[in-house]
């Protein structure tokens, strides 16, 4: 049965349904959001703050105190490819990174329809290799996002494969996007518990057209589902019951397992859409980022 708290949540998500870009454009939406934020919002002080550019991105370090100099995460924000800045992100990151205590590096990477497909992941992976150029060991970073985030996660994973680049020690993807290409599965069955990518704010097959107007939606790095998995590094992907991408999780979890990759899957029961953001609202999101941080060091979450 769920928590108390996470029941309060719900109350306040279906009396303030998340907002809808369709209503005033991507772009409108994502300046209003960001505009909210003091440019200095930081809700962990303990943590040090770090604006950089990695290769030319604009990123940010977030460093809790006494995480190891030797090991990094990057971290890739969701908002179906065209939502999210550095201090939207910053709001459910900083908590997160408190718990899992790795200094994280959070990537601003360009975003759809202003720079559609490749622009966001070539900024993802422009990033990755200015750590290794930095001096981190593959072996000591690891990858991270939820939704659209976790779609380049894995996206960046495939790319790195393919193009015989060193790959990171870790992946951990929250609810990402895997199949692009059709409306099936969750996709649409599970719309009636979805509270959180409301079927008129995000349609998985129209967002990835915006994003990637002139490439095939099967293409793997549209849809990671359909790429070769073997050899990707040992993986978490994390996923709640009552969103409609549970399938792109189930689907990819089972295609890695056959296809040789250390997975593991995390289900959280009546969870939302990438439910373990909200680290700060409810007890089941902070226990899964323990179990996040489990999996980053190398233990069975």
């Amino acid at each position: 049965m769920p928590s108390e708290a996470f029941d309060r949540f719900m109350g306040a998500l279906r009396s303030a349904p998340c907002e809808n870009p369709n209503r005033i454009g991507h772009a409108a939406l994502r300046a209003l959001q960001d505009s909210r934020i003091p440019e200095d919002a930081l809700p962990c002080p303990e943590l040090q703050r770090e604006p950089c550019a990695l290769n030319g991105v604009p990123c940010e370090w977030l460093r809790p105190p006494g995480a190891p100099l030797q090991r990094a995460l990057l971290y890739i924000h969701g908002g179906g490819w065209s939502l999210g800045t550095l201090k939207t992100t910053r709001l459910f990151l900083a908590p997160m990174v408190r718990r899992i205590g790795l200094n994280t590096v959070s990537v601003g990477y360009r975003l759809m329809p202003e720079h559609p497909f490749p622009a966001g992941l070539d900024d993802c992976l422009a990033a990755y290799t200015a750590l290794l150029e930095q001096g981190f060991a593959p072996r000591d970073l690891a990858l991270m996002g939820e939704s659209a985030g976790g779609n380049l996660v894995l996206a960046l994973a495939l790319r790195l494969k393919d193009e015989g680049l060193p790959p990171p020690g870790r992946l951990v993807a929250m609810s990402p996007v895997t199949y692009a290409d059709t409306l099936e599965g969750s996709h649409t069955s599970l719309i009636p518990l979805e509270h959180i990518l409301a079927d008129d704010s995000f349609v998985v097959t129209k967002a990835a057209r915006l994003y990637a107007p002139h490439t095939p939606p099967e293409h793997p790095y549209i849809s990671p589902l359909y790429g070769a998995l073997g050899g990707l590094p040992p993986l978490l992907i994390t996923v709640g019951t009552d969103e409609i991408l549970f399938d792109d999780a189930l689907r990819f979890y089972q295609k890695a397992r056959l296809s040789g990759v250390d997975a593991t899957l995390l289900v959280g029961d009546h969870m939302v859409h990438s439910w373990p953001i909200f680290s700060e609202r409810f007890p089941e999101a902070a226990q899964a980022v323990e179990q996040i941080a489990q999996f980053l060091q190398g233990r069975t979450p």
